[in-house]
């Protein structure tokens, strides 16, 4: 009960957070939201949907007066249309109704084709500025990501985008063609036109509570669905971990009972939806039955008129329901683009600051000073001071927590300190040239993550690289004898996550990756932690190989490791407790105490 009662109130608090910030229910406030989408062109194309519905529609009208009179006159037995003071065979009526169906069809057909590039160029353009506007903010920001949540934007929200754009133009069709039936009801019957339009704004009247409250289930909804999207995200990445410490019915539980607060959102929306449409269609079959009694009371003999004006109320009350239930979809799905332009706000607060970059003459490291901190989580690095010449091995150890992960992001110029200084060369960290095929610096993680695809389009990563750099780069990570002896060589399939690889061979493949770019700077996390003996063996040789070329940067917690560094810092609290030669550094007191330390939280 507890459990469930934290995951109502986490989504509670979510929910609030979110109707505060809710844009405008109504449709110019939609439009508004999806331009600021990157739907800009959405008002061009309604348009020339809104033109071709409404010749449809006056085709469509004039196809069903001409029935109505039609069926009329057959029965008194002329063999002549009077409609409006013209005078028409039954062969000239076959093909004016010939011409007006092609006019129907054809303008219906480019209406139907203008929705559906709408929804589809909005689904693109959406997608496109949230995938752009997450890979140009902040290192902080992308590093602090949910995850599940780019996925959730990128798929249940932005399929809302193109049903909410599919709405507005199916919407804009109805009610074009609605227009185009009250205009000729207007022609053959002026009393009959206004009852249905005094009808039609009563109708949007009652129904509007059905609109509010369908917003607020769609915000729901997309709250929920986020939320679940996460949980999902994360728990299939635990699912060794669950079994193992026999946490699988707690884990199902928390994520069955994020599924149910979410199918429960979702059964209030579309209960609103059916009885939105269920009140609808009761409400205008009632106005039709009343208002057929009162334009037939007051139009005397004339049997045409009447049997035309009722084809066009039923044709109308079909157009009317259509027109309904897209305002009702549009203003109810407005939720999802509140959450998309939320991340969309977040993410542009936060822009990564891209320009040519500068590169160093030299590539020794200089540390002066540093303060950083988090939002939340206090002082991660204290007044750290170092400094690494050019071409030399810096190894740095720490316990959890210590900060060494976050020194070696300012170290690479993914974050900045609060204060002091990083320079590598003459060039401060966060300005260091990147992007480019050389880019003089490169990171080597912990847990690589591998493309699917192909050795050599893991080592390329996107950088075009030609066959013989990637080959150096294999041999410069001792990955190239591994490659020669598989079957398909450089074109061997990595498999999803790497899965067709072992630990050792996928972090050498990240080593690879990264000499590929030939940098001047490396940072190594933990290269050695998850390896056999022979992959630790060889990383440690490639690193050795680097020495005087590349300056390198290795966190680790292997003692092997450190002992083939030039330098040691011992990092404690975000300090720096000890930093020099690596033999003055293995001879003094504070090394051990963190070493021991390190060793045996690794083997607990």
């Amino acid at each position: 009960m507890a459990r469930r009662f934290g995951l109502e109130f986490l989504l509670a608090r979510r929910r609030m957070r979110s109707e505060e910030r809710m844009t405008k229910s109504s449709i110019a406030g939609v439009l508004s939201a999806l331009k600021k989408l990157g739907a800009t062109s959405l008002k061009r194309q309604l348009i020339w949907i809104a033109v071709c519905s409404f010749f449809s529609g006056l085709a469509q009208a004039s196809l069903l007066v001409i029935i109505g009179e039609f069926a009329v006159n057959s029965a008194r037995g002329k063999t002549h249309l009077r409609i409006h003071g013209y005078s028409l065979s039954i062969f000239g009526t076959v093909v004016v109704s010939v011409i007006l169906l092609l006019i129907f069809s054809g303008a219906g057909t480019a209406a139907g084709f203008g929705s559906s590039s709408t929804s589809s160029n909005a689904l693109a353009s959406v997608r496109a500025k949230i995938i752009n506007a997450f890979f140009r903010t902040s290192w902080r920001l992308q590093s602090q990501e949910r995850l599940g949540h780019l996925q959730q934007l990128l798929t249940f929200n932005c399929e809302k985008v193109g049903e909410i754009t599919l709405s507005m133009s199916l919407g804009l069709q109805s009610l074009l063609t609605l227009i185009a039936l009250l205009f000729a009801a207007f022609l053959v019957s002026p009393f009959a036109a206004l009852i249905v339009l005094a009808f039609g704004f009563l109708l949007s009247f009652i129904l509007r509570p059905f609109n509010i409250w369908g917003r607020r289930a769609s915000t729901q909804l997309s709250e929920n669905s986020h939320f679940m999207a996460t949980l999902v995200t994360e728990y299939t990445r635990l699912v060794r971990e669950f079994r193992i410490f026999g946490v699988e019915s707690e884990a199902t539980f928390g994520l069955l009972q994020s599924n149910q607060i979410a199918a429960r959102t979702y059964r209030q929306l579309r209960l609103l939806q059916q009885l939105f449409s269920v009140i609808y269609q009761t409400l205008a079959l009632a106005f039709v039955v009343a208002a057929f009694a009162v334009i037939a009371s007051h139009a005397g003999n004339n049997l045409g008129a009447i049997a035309a004006v009722l084809l066009l109320m039923l044709r109308s009350l079909s157009y009317g329901s259509g027109v309904q239930s897209s305002i009702q979809m549009v203003r109810s799905y407005g939720g999802f683009l509140d959450a998309i332009n939320q991340e969309l706000d977040r993410f542009s607060q936060n822009p990564h600051e891209s320009g040519s970059g500068e590169s160093p003459t030299s590539f020794d490291v200089k540390v002066d000073s540093v303060l950083f901190s988090y939002d939340s989580r206090g002082v991660v690095l204290d007044n750290v001071s170092f400094h690494v010449p050019d071409g030399q091995m810096l190894g740095i150890i720490g316990r959890s927590g210590s900060g060494k992960t976050t020194l070696s992001q300012i170290l690479l110029g993914l974050l900045e300190p609060e204060a002091g200084n990083v320079l590598v060369g003459d060039v401060n960290a966060a300005n260091l040239e990147k992007g480019n095929r050389s880019s003089p610096v490169a990171i080597v993680a912990q847990d690589p993550v591998l493309l699917q695809g192909s050795i050599a389009d893991n080592v390329s990563f996107f950088r075009n690289l030609d066959q013989d750099r990637i080959a150096a780069a294999s041999r410069g990570a001792h990955l190239h004898e591994d490659i020669m002896a598989m079957t398909d060589l450089y074109e061997t399939e990595v498999g999803e996550g790497g899965g067709a690889l072992s630990g050792g061979q996928r972090q050498r493949l990240a080593i690879a990756r990264a000499l590929a770019g030939a940098p001047r700077l490396l940072v190594l996390d933990e290269p050695t932690s998850a390896v056999d003996a022979r992959s630790e063996s060889l990383i440690r040789q490639t690193l050795t190989e680097l020495g005087g070329k590349v300056t390198r940067i290795v966190i680790s917690h292997r003692l092997a490791l450190l002992e083939d560094c030039d330098l040691l810092l011992v990092l404690e609290n975000g300090s720096v407790v000890d930093f020099g030669l690596r033999m003055d550094v293995l001879s003094r007191a504070a090394f051990h105490e963190v070493a021991n330390v390190v060793v045996d939280d690794m083997t607990k």
